[in-house]
């Protein structure tokens, strides 16, 4: 079961919302207030700097996911708007005020988007298929699929995800997630739907949450996770007026807690 947290963890970040963006009072229109700059943990150590996402001309540039072992993400974009490619590379020295994006571009793989009619409908790597999205008719997500290793499919109570099926192509294992949420506004959410940001890491917080809270689907903040009706995490929030989180306490099924402060 920790195979597939961590696979999920590392693979899935991804938009699947429809058009219609005016529900439980998130914008979804380009506006970069109140967007987050960094997620940091309660009294961390000297080294932990915190997760940093820099911004450039209204649009985010860098994310640097300090606890993902120093890996960065250089973010460029298309004609629409969205994301076009990925650069991911190590630097344990970055310094957004001195880093050289010639050298990353030169000494990094990205990972490229395909768009069809609008929507984000495969990642490639040298044009090769990694990953597939299709979509409901009207315009969610309906399912992610690792080619020959993992599809996950998603279900809706109106406009909120209410069930993710976890299905291995290996075993043939299925694994049913189930969510309560929130009414207050995802800050990570925001960010990656404002600019169409997907399969991107971010390692704080326990594996549960790590699975599940960034994913784009959700507009809302996650405050119980259930495996195959299991009670697995709870997290409890602290807001700001504006609605957004100031702090978060995880909680997972075997007693590991941590606790989260968010910038904006």
């Amino acid at each position: 079961m920790k195979k597939i947290i961590l696979m999920l963890a590392t693979m899935l970040i991804f938009w699947g919302c429809s058009n219609d963006d005016s529900n439980n009072g998130v914008e979804d229109q380009p506006n970069n207030s109140g967007l987050i700059s960094r997620i940091e943990n309660d009294a961390p150590p000297s080294y932990d700097t915190g997760d940093n996402f820099y911004y450039k001309d209204g649009k985010l540039e860098f994310l640097d996911g300090d606890n993902c072992s120093g890996t960065k993400h250089y973010f460029v974009y298309g004609a629409n708007g969205k994301i076009s490619k990925v650069y991911k590379f190590i630097n344990n020295d970055f310094d957004i005020n001195t880093v050289n994006i010639q050298e990353i571009i030169s000494n990094s793989i990205p990972t490229d988007y395909v768009y069809e009619n609008g929507k984000l409908v495969r990642f490639e790597i040298q044009g090769t298929p990694q990953k597939y999205f299709r979509y409901y008719p009207d315009g969610k997500l309906k399912e992610f699929e690792y080619p020959g290793n993992s599809k996950y499919i998603f279900i809706y109570d109106g406009e909120k995800v209410s069930e993710i099926t976890s299905i291995s192509l290996y075993s043939g294992n299925i694994t049913t997630y189930t969510f309560e949420l929130d009414t207050k506004i995802n800050p990570i959410y925001k960010v990656f739907f404002q600019f169409g940001i997907y399969d991107v890491e971010i390692c704080r917080s326990l594996e549960e949450m790590m699975m599940f809270r960034h994913l784009p689907v959700f507009k809302n903040n996650i405050k119980r996770l259930y495996r195959d009706n299991v009670l697995i995490m709870s997290s409890t929030y602290q807001y700001f007026e504006n609605n957004l989180p100031e702090r978060v306490i995880t909680t997972e099924e075997d007693g590991d807690q941590v606790s989260e402060f968010f910038t904006y």
